[in-house]
C-alpha cells in the first residue's frame, strides 16, 4: 500500500513539472476541434473565438502545432464561433448551444481566401457526444421552467433520467426541503444514495451523502445527470453525479414573478379517505416567489454590461393542510382488560411452564385482564391516549384519524454576482439559504406531551456558498480555483414532552431521581397500534462540508491534459438526550399462548402494555459528540485525439478520506477479540475473550478505523465517429465511495438497556413503575477499558474497513436521427465490492441448534454468577442455557457493523431519445430494462465467519427497490397556431392573442412494481407464491394459502428459506403529470403565463408498501397491503406568472 501511494505521488510531481492542471467537477461546457484547410492539413496559430450571445463575453484561443484549438469554463447557452487565419476566410457559426458539462467537437473546415470574407454556417451544433465516453441527461432551461413539477424541486427531474430509480415508496409532492426524495435514489445500479451532487462546480453533498440545498426552480439554469461517467475529476460515489448549473445575469434585465396554487377544491379525495368514509380533506399551497438576473447598471455611476451580473432568486412555501394521521387505538373495552370480543386470546405469562417438551399458558378466565391485574402505570399513560372515533372498525384496522391541522412553510433565498474583471479573469460568488419549519403527523393534539410525532416542530436549515475564480493564464492553460460551503442544521422534536414528569404516571421515584433529562417517556406499543410519546423529544444536528478545489489545464498537441487537486472538511455534531426518560417496548410474547413460537390465534401487544410487562426498551444518557474527517483527491486526466473520428478518456485518481474523529476522542475503536475477557480468570468452564477498545488521543489510533491510502482508480473510455451521424462509445471506470459512519461513543453515551426477562421471555422480570430495577448505568468513558459494560450488549465498528468501490462500465451507440433526435443505446454495469454490512456475532453456533425450546430455555448452574452485576439475567446463580452457547456468553449481544464485505451487481440495457427544441417541440425519454441483487445481509447470523471474513455467506437476493423495466418521458409541445407558427400566423387583434402561445407539457413515468419480502416461515408447496393478476388485492398481495399460520422459531433454528421473493412484486407505477399552458405577450418584453398542472391526471392509486405485519404469517394481517396510496391524489396546481 506504502509503494503505491508513493508511486502516486511521484507521478503527480512528474506530470506537475511538464503539465498544467484543470478544473475538477466542472459543469461548464467546452469546445474543441481541429480546423483545417481545404487539404484537411490542420492549421496552427488561428484565432477561434466564441461570444456568449447574451452577455458579450468573449472567449478566445489559438490553434496549437496540429491545429487543435480548446475553449474552456462556458456558461451554459448560446454562443456565436468565429476562426480567423491568414490566407482564409473567415468562419463564422452563431448557432452553437451548450449545455451543462457538454464537451461539444467542432471542427472547422476554412476556405481559402480574404480575411474580409466570410463564410457563415448557422446549423445548430450536433447533440452527438464524440469526445467522451461518459453519458447523460441534461435537463434544458425551458423543460426546467415547464415540466409540470409537484413541489417546484429540481431534483424530482431526476427521476426521468435513463437508469435512475426513486428507491423510496412514496412519490408526489416534493418541495424543496425533502431530502430523503432528493437524496434516495440509486443511479446506474449504484446503491441508494451513493452519488455525487454538484452545483454550480461545487459539491452538493452533505458528509452522510445527502443532497444538501435544494435550489429554487426559477434559478436553475440546467441539470444534467451523469450517469456513466468516466472522467477522473469525479470522485466518492458509486452510482452517478447529479450536475446543476443555476442562472447567471446577462446584459439584458430577465425575470419572473409567479404563483403556484394548490387547493382541496381542484384535487380528488385521496383513496385512503374514501376507503374510510371520510370527507376530503382541508388543503393549501401557496409557492411564490420572483427571479431576477442582469447586469448591474448604474446610470452615470457604473456600467456593468459586458462585465458584472446578478441573478437573485426568492421563494416563499406557506402549506396548510388537514395533516395528523390516522392508526389504531384500544377500545374503551380492551383498556377496562375485555379483550372477550377479539379473534385473538390472551394468556397470562404468570402461568407459564413446560408440559411435553414445550411451554403452554392459562389464558385469562373470560380473555378478560382482572382489574387488580391492570398496570397502573398503564391507565395513568392512557388518560393522555384519545379514545377511537371511527366507530364499527375491525380488529387491527384504523379505528381513529386526527386530522386537525398541518402548515409548513419556508421562505428561501438565493444569490448570484458574476464579474469579468479583464479579458482573462472570472469570479464568481453565491450565497442561498433555506429555511424551513413544519407541524405535522399530530396524531394526539400539538399540545400533548404525550404526542408521538417528532415534527412537533421540525426545523431544517440548508446553506449553500460558493466562490469561483478563473484565470486565462496563456491560450493553452487556465486556472481555476473554487471553495464551498455546505451546511445543514436539523432540529425537531416535540416542545411539550419536555419537562414532563413521569413520576405523574406512577413511575418509581428511586428510577426517575436518576434520569438527566425529563420528558414524556415514549412507549412502543407495537403491531398495529400506535405509540405514544416522541421518540424525539429534542434533537439538533449540524452537519457540513467544506470543499476547495485548485485545477489547471493545459491543450498540447491532440492532448487535453487536465489534473488537479480537491480538499474537503466534513463535521457533524449532534445534540440530543436521546430516550432519557425512557423507551418502553411490548410485543405480544408475554400474551401468547407460547413464549417461543407466535400464532395468529393467540396474544396482543397492548395486552402487555395493560399488565406492564415491556419486553424491551432502554435508558439514555447521551453526550453531545462532535466527528470531523478530511478527504483529499489527486487526478490526471488525458483526452486524446488519436484519430479526427476516435479519442480516449485517460484518466487516474486517488483518493484517501480520512475516518471519523470526535473531538475528545470520546469513542471505540473495535474490539479485543484475541485477548482474554478481565473476568476469565475468574470462570471455569469458560473460555471468555474479548473486550471494548478506545480510541486513543493522536494519529490513527483517534480514528474510527484503519487508514485505507490506496485507493487508485483507473478510467478510461474511448469514442469513435463511425459515420457522421454515428458514435460508438465505451468504457470503464473505478470509483471509491465514501466513508460516513464511525465509531459508537459507548461508555461516554451510556443506554441502560431493559431486562424483561430472566428466563429468555417465558415471564416477565420487572413491571412499568421500575422497569429499571438495579439502576441505571452510569457513564465511565473509557476509565473501564475491556471490562466496559460486561452483560450488556455491544456494538462496535470493525477496524480493517477499507472503502467500499464501484466498477462500472458500459458500450453504446449513439444515433442522430431526423427531425432533431439523438437516439442512445447502451449497455451499462455496475459492480460495487467492500459495501459495509452489519454482522452478529454472538449467535447460537449451528452444531448447537435444533433442539427443544425448553432446552434452552432451562435453568443451568452460572459459572459467570456475580461478576456481571450490569445484567440481573446474567449475574444469578443460574442462567438460561442459551447464554452459554454463544461465542461471548459474557454479553447479551455483540454486533460488528461496516463489515467490508457486501456486493451489489447491475447489468441494464439503457435507451434515450432527446430532441433539442426546434419547431416547438424538446423531448426526452427513457427506457430502462435493468436488474440488481445484492448481496448485503445475512440468510442467517451463523453465516459470517469471524475467522475469514470474506468466508461469509451473504444472502443473494432482488434488492428492495429492484425495478426491471421503466419508462419515463418529459416533453414540451408549443401548439403550432398563431404568431410565428405554421397555422394562423396571420392572424391579429383578439383571435390572434386568442390562439397564440399554447402549449402541453408532461412528465410521465411506468415502472415495474417492488419486490415482496418473503415470510417470516417456509412454503409449505413448492410453487411460486404469484398470483394472477386478476387475484391480486390489497387484502391479498400473494398466494397465502401456501404458508402455515405460525412461524418457526428461529432463535434455536436456522432460516431456510429466502427472505424475498424472486418473482412476486407489489403494484406498479403508472403516473402522469401534464399541464397546459397560455402564454400572451404585454408590450414588448413581458408576458404573463397562466397554466393549469394536472399531477397524477389520472388519479391513479400507488400501493407500494405491505402492512407492517404483512410477512408475518402468525399476524391477521398477513398478505395485506398497506391501506394507504402512497402516491398524490390528483391535484390541479393553477399558475400564474409574469416574466420579462
Amino acid at each position: 500500500m506504502k509503494a503505491n501511494t508513493r508511486y502516486l505521488f511521484i507521478l503527480w510531481a512528474v506530470v506537475s513539472l511538464s503539465l498544467r492542471t484543470m478544473p475538477a467537477q466542472e459543469l461548464r461546457a467546452s469546445v474543441s476541434g481541429t480546423v483545417m484547410d481545404p487539404s484537411a492539413s490542420p492549421i496552427p496559430n488561428a484565432k477561434v473565438s466564441v461570444r456568449n450571445l447574451d452577455t458579450n463575453v468573449v472567449t478566445d484561443t489559438v490553434t496549437n502545432e496540429v491545429g487543435r484549438y480548446t475553449l474552456l469554463f462556458l456558461q451554459p447557452g448560446r454562443y456565436a464561433l468565429s476562426v480567423e487565419a491568414s490566407g482564409f476566410k473567415r468562419y463564422s457559426n452563431e448557432n452553437v448551444v451548450l449545455g451543462t458539462s457538454d464537451r461539444v467537437s467542432l471542427d472547422v473546415p476554412l476556405e481559402v481566401g480574404q480575411i474580409t470574407e466570410s463564410v457563415t454556417v448557422t446549423a445548430e451544433s450536433t447533440l452527438l457526444q464524440t469526445e467522451t465516453a461518459s453519458s447523460g441527461s441534461l435537463v434544458t432551461t425551458n423543460q426546467v421552467r415547464d415540466i409540470p413539477n409537484n413541489g417546484r424541486n429540481v431534483y424530482q427531474l431526476v427521476w426521468a433520467a435513463p437508469g435512475v430509480i426513486k428507491g423510496s415508496r412514496y412519490w408526489g409532492s416534493m418541495e424543496n426541503y425533502a431530502l430523503g426524495n432528493s437524496t434516495g435514489v440509486s443511479i446506474n445500479g449504484g446503491i441508494r444514495r451513493e452519488n455525487e451532487t454538484v452545483m454550480d462546480g461545487v459539491t452538493n453533498t452533505q458528509p452522510n451523502r445527502d443532497v444538501n440545498f435544494q435550489p429554487p426552480l426559477e434559478s436553475v439554469a440546467e441539470m444534467k445527470v451523469q450517469v456513466s461517467n468516466y472522467d477522473a475529476s469525479y470522485g466518492r460515489f458509486g452510482g452517478g453525479v447529479i450536475a446543476i448549473t443555476t442562472k447567471s445575469g446577462t446584459n439584458s434585465l430577465h425575470g419572473s414573478l409567479y404563483e403556484f396554487n394548490k387547493v382541496a377544491a381542484l384535487a380528488a379525495n385521496p383513496w385512503v379517505y374514501n376507503f374510510y368514509g371520510e370527507p376530503k380533506p382541508h388543503f393549501v399551497n401557496n409557492t411564490f416567489g420572483f427571479q431576477v438576473d442582469g447586469p448591474i447598471y448604474l446610470p452615470k455611476i457604473f456600467d456593468g454590461r459586458n462585465r458584472l451580473f446578478f441573478m437573485v432568486a426568492y421563494e416563499g412555501l406557506r402549506e396548510r393542510s388537514s395533516g395528523g394521521d390516522a392508526t389504531v387505538l384500544p377500545t374503551q373495552e380492551m383498556r377496562s382488560g375485555e379483550f372477550s370480543g377479539l379473534p385473538v386470546t390472551i394468556y397470562d405469562p404468570l402461568t407459564t411452564r413446560s408440559e411435553g417438551g414445550r411451554f403452554v399458558r392459562n389464558p385469562f378466565p373470560g380473555n378478560r385482564i382482572p382489574t387488580n391485574r391492570i398496570s397502573p402505570v398503564a391507565q395513568k399513560v392512557l388518560e393522555f391516549v384519545p379514545q377511537p372515533n371511527l366507530i364499527g372498525r375491525g380488529y387491527g384496522l384504523e379505528n381513529y384519524a386526527n386530522f386537525g391541522g398541518a402548515k409548513n412553510g419556508y421562505d428561501q433565498f438565493l444569490t448570484k454576482l458574476d464579474y469579468r474583471v479583464n479579458d482573462r479573469n472570472n469570479v464568481y460568488f453565491s450565497y442561498g439559504r433555506l429555511p424551513y419549519q413544519e407541524f405535522d403527523d399530530i396524531l394526539f393534539g400539538g399540545d400533548s406531551p404525550a404526542e408521538p410525532s417528532r415534527e412537533n416542530p421540525l426545523h431544517r436549515n440548508f446553506y449553500r456558498y460558493v466562490f469561483d475564480w478563473t484565470s486565462t493564464l496563456s491560450p493553452q492553460t487556465v486556472l481555476n480555483f473554487r471553495a464551498g460551503l455546505a451546511r445543514y442544521v436539523d432540529r425537531g422534536g416535540s416542545p411539550p414532552a419536555v419537562g414532563f414528569d413521569p413520576r405523574n404516571l406512577g413511575f418509581a421515584d428511586s428510577l426517575v431521581s436518576q434520569f438527566t433529562f425529563l420528558a414524556f417517556p415514549r412507549f412502543n406499543i407495537g403491531g398495529f397500534y400506535t405509540s405514544v410519546g416522541s421518540d424525539r423529544a429534542l434533537n439538533q444536528s449540524v452537519r457540513d462540508s467544506y470543499s476547495y478545489q485548485l485545477n489547471l489545464n493545459r491543450s498540447q498537441g491532440r492532448h487535453q491534459l487536465k489534473y488537479g487537486a480537491e480538499f474537503r472538511i466534513y463535521n457533524e455534531s449532534t445534540q440530543s438526550p436521546g430516550n432519557a426518560s425512557g423507551l418502553y417496548q411490548f410485543s405480544k410474547g408475554f400474551t401468547q399462548a407460547n413464549p417461543a413460537q407466535a400464532d395468529r390465534e393467540s396474544g396482543d401487544e397492548f395486552a402487555a402494555f395493560l399488565l406492564g410487562y415491556p419486553s424491551g426498551g432502554s435508558v439514555d444518557i447521551n453526550i453531545d459528540p462532535y466527528f470531523k474527517n478530511h478527504y483529499f483527491a489527486l487526478f490526471v486526466h488525458d483526452d486524446f485525439k488519436i484519430h479526427p473520428r476516435v479519442t480516449l478518456n485517460l484518466g487516474l485518481r486517488w483518493d484517501y478520506e480520512q475516518p471519523p474523529a470526535e473531538r475528545y476522542n470520546r469513542m471505540l475503536r473495535g474490539f479485543a477479540f484475541g485477548q482474554p475477557s478481565p473476568i476469565a480468570s475468574q470462570v471455569t468452564g469458560l473460555d471468555l475473550r474479548g473486550g471494548l477498545l478506545y480510541a486513543g488521543s493522536d494519529g490513527d489510533a483517534r480514528r474510527a478505523f484503519n487508514s485505507d491510502k490506496n485507493n487508485i482508480q483507473p478510467r478510461v473510455g474511448i469514442a469513435v465517429q463511425l459515420t457522421p451521424k454515428t458514435v460508438l462509445r465505451g468504457g470503464y471506470g473505478l470509483y471509491y465511495l465514501g466513508a460516513s459512519g464511525g465509531q459508537p461513543t459507548t461508555g461516554f453515551s451510556q443506554s441502560t438497556p431493559l431486562v424483561s426477562s430472566a428466563d429468555a421471555g417465558n415471564t416477565p422480570r420487572v413491571s412499568l413503575v421500575n422497569a429499571f430495577p438495579e439502576g441505571l448505568i452510569r457513564p465511565q468513558g473509557n476509565s473501564q477499558g475491556m471490562s466496559t459494560l460486561l452483560g450488556q450488549g455491544v456494538s462496535f465498528g470493525y477496524l480493517d474497513r477499507v472503502l467500499p468501490y464501484a466498477h462500472q462500465y458500459s458500450v453504446g451507440v449513439q444515433r442522430s436521427l431526423p427531425g432533431g433526435f439523438v437516439v442512445d443505446a447502451s449497455y451499462s454495469g455496475n459492480e460495487t465490492r467492500r459495501y459495509p454490512v452489519t454482522a452478529n456475532l454472538n449467535a447460537i453456533p449451528p452444531d448447537q441448534l435444533d433442539q427443544s425450546d425448553t432446552y434452552y430455555r432451562e435453568r443451568v448452574p452460572n459459572p459467570m454468577r456475580g461478576l456481571l452485576p450490569l445484567n440481573a439475567s446474567k449475574n444469578g446463580a443460574t442462567i438460561v442455557r442459551q447464554d452459554l452457547l454463544v461465542p461471548f456468553p459474557q454479553y447479551s449481544g455483540v454486533t460488528m457493523s461496516n463489515v467490508p464485505i457486501g456486493r451489489n451487481h447491475y447489468h441494464s440495457l439503457q435507451v434515450s431519445a432527446r430532441k433539442r427544441y426546434s419547431q416547438g417541440l424538446t423531448v426526452n425519454l427513457s427506457y430502462t430494462i435493468s436488474k440488481t441483487i445484492e448481496e448485503l445481509t445475512f440468510q442467517n447470523a451463523q453465516n459470517f465467519s469471524l475467522q475469514d471474513i470474506d468466508a461469509s455467506r451473504l444472502e443473494r437476493r432482488l434488492t428492495e427497490y429492484d425495478v426491471p423495466q421503466k419508462f419515463a418521458a418529459l416533453a414540451n409541445y408549443e401548439l403550432p397556431f398563431g404568431r410565428g407558427k405554421p397555422f394562423g400566423a396571420g392572424a391579429t387583434g383578439v383571435v390572434g392573442r386568442l390562439i397564440s402561445g399554447w402549449q402541453f407539457s408532461t412528465q410521465t413515468t411506468f415502472q415495474s412494481g417492488f419486490p415482496v419480502d418473503f415470510p417470516n416461515a417456509p412454503n409449505l408447496e413448492a410453487r411460486s407464491a404469484k398470483l394472477p393478476s386478476d387475484q391480486i388485492s390489497l387484502f391479498n398481495a400473494f398466494d397465502k394459502t401456501l404458508f402455515p399460520s405460525t412461524a418457526p422459531n428461529l432463535s434455536y433454528r436456522l432460516r431456510t428459506w429466502p427472505t424475498r421473493f424472486p418473482d412476486v412484486r407489489l403494484y406498479p407505477l403508472k403516473n402522469v403529470d401534464f399541464s397546459v399552458s397560455k402564454r400572451t405577450a404585454i408590450g414588448e418584453r413581458m408576458n404573463v403565463e397562466l397554466r393549469a398542472d394536472f399531477l397524477n391526471a389520472a388519479n391513479h392509486p400507488w400501493f407500494s408498501r405491505l402492512h407492517g405485519s404483512g410477512t408475518n404469517v402468525a399476524r391477521p394481517e398477513f398478505g395485506w397491503y398497506t391501506l394507504e396510496e402512497q402516491n398524490q391524489n390528483r391535484l390541479i396546481a393553477l399558475v400564474l406568472k409574469f416574466s420579462w
